[in-house]
């Protein structure tokens, strides 16, 4: 798989009650490719992936892959600081 010249870790943008703003994400998506990231890491340590718990992360990805539609690459960011929870 060609990821491209441009890999975005794109962050995730939050609400002002502290959720996740799917809103905002999908503004942000769009943007990042209309401006030329080929490839795009969602939940990396620039996504805050630490404090994102599975289902959050879960969610997201889903959502980033369906936003992205098969335009570019999108990288699932799955490290956390514990081994055992990253492997699940």
């Amino acid at each position: 798989m060609d990821l491209g010249y441009i890999g975005t870790a794109m962050v995730t943008p939050f609400s002002e009650t502290g959720y996740i703003d799917y809103d905002l994400t999908e503004t942000l998506i769009e943007h990042l490719i209309a401006t030329g990231t080929d490839s795009l890491i969602v939940c990396g340590t620039t996504g805050e992936s630490p404090t994102l718990n599975h289902e959050e992360k879960s969610n997201l990805f889903k959502y980033a892959i369906e936003i992205v539609n098969k335009r570019i690459p999108v990288i699932a960011g799955t490290g956390t600081f514990n081994t055992a929870e990253t492997v699940s």
